[in-house]
């Protein structure tokens, strides 16, 4: 997949249809490409893609916390989308107390 993207396929088109069609198998998806492939140009490209909607929004919350320790251990920037990921999964829990 990175490999097809980084030819040309469509990244942010496809990456869409995924979180329409599956946002927690896509959140799923992105934490898996930042442990596995964190200083992949179209991992850091796909994270930086805002989740479209509240389910993908919701779903990319739950993972973002894992997200950016595996972009940490591998002492890659932190995309803006993870961090409001992770802002609206804390207020969450805050909210759910």
């Amino acid at each position: 997949m990175l490999s097809a993207i980084a030819n040309g396929l469509p990244g942010e088109e496809i990456l869409n249809l995924a979180w329409q069609q599956g946002p927690e198998q896509t959140a799923a998806f992105l934490h898996r490409l930042s442990q596995d492939f964190p200083e992949h140009a179209v991992t850091a490209e796909l994270l930086h893609k805002e989740p479209p909607n509240d389910q993908a929004r919701k779903a990319f919350a739950g993972i973002s916390a894992s997200i950016l320790v595996n972009l940490h251990e591998a002492r890659c920037p932190f995309p803006a989308p993870v961090i409001v990921g992770l802002i609206a999964a804390a207020n969450s829990a805050v909210v759910a107390r």
